[in-house]
């Protein structure tokens, strides 16, 4: 009795054991079904957003086409353009040099006249720089002699101070005659 109550006993056990190991799988069960729900749902929100992108892809792609045969329009036109412009060129360059042609001749003829009349105030301007020298010189002269002349004036002014004024106290002002000496 006591073997079929040990073996009852360890039928329960494993009963139990077995129970548990239901339960935690069961358990796991359920975590993987909320996982893979999160999954499904993770899933089809991708797909929505790749059902999106593809939509957004195929209007960019069709813009891109507009644009496309747009931009090859302009460029036709950019060309057609330029020919225009290089026939245009051609024809002015053709013009241009016949201008540049006459307006060296006028150059030449103008650099002939601007010699001569050169020539011809060549003497007044030379006599107006001896003239102008000249009084260059009587200016630098006149201010040497003003310049003495002052270096008199404080010559007489220290003079006269130290001669006549060496109890007074200095003069606030130089407001005095050198105001009128310069």
């Amino acid at each position: 009795m006591r073997s079929s109550l040990d073996m009852k006993e360890s039928i329960h056990e494993a009963n139990s054991q077995l129970q548990q190991k239901v339960d935690a799988l069961q358990k796991q069960m359920e975590e993987l079904q909320g996982e893979n729900q999160g999954l499904v749902r993770r899933l089809a929100g991708q797909e929505d957003a790749l059902h999106y992108s593809s939509r957004h892809l195929e209007q960019r792609s069709a813009d891109c086409h507009a644009l496309n045969r747009e931009l090859e329009a302009a460029l036709a036109d950019v060309r057609q353009q330029v020919s225009k412009v290089k026939d245009n060129a051609v024809s002015r360059e053709s013009s241009f040099q016949t201008k540049i042609l006459e307006l060296e001749g006028e150059k030449s003829r103008r650099e002939n006249e601007l010699k001569q009349i050169k020539q011809s105030n060549q003497l007044p301007e030379k006599k107006f720089e001896v003239r102008l020298k000249d009084l260059q010189l009587s200016l630098n002269q006149s201010d040497s002699h003003k310049q003495s002349i002052q270096n008199y004036v404080d010559f007489l002014k220290n003079s006269y101070s130290t001669m006549f004024d060496e109890g007074l106290p200095p003069a606030t002002s130089s407001f005095g005659s050198s105001y009128f000496l310069k």
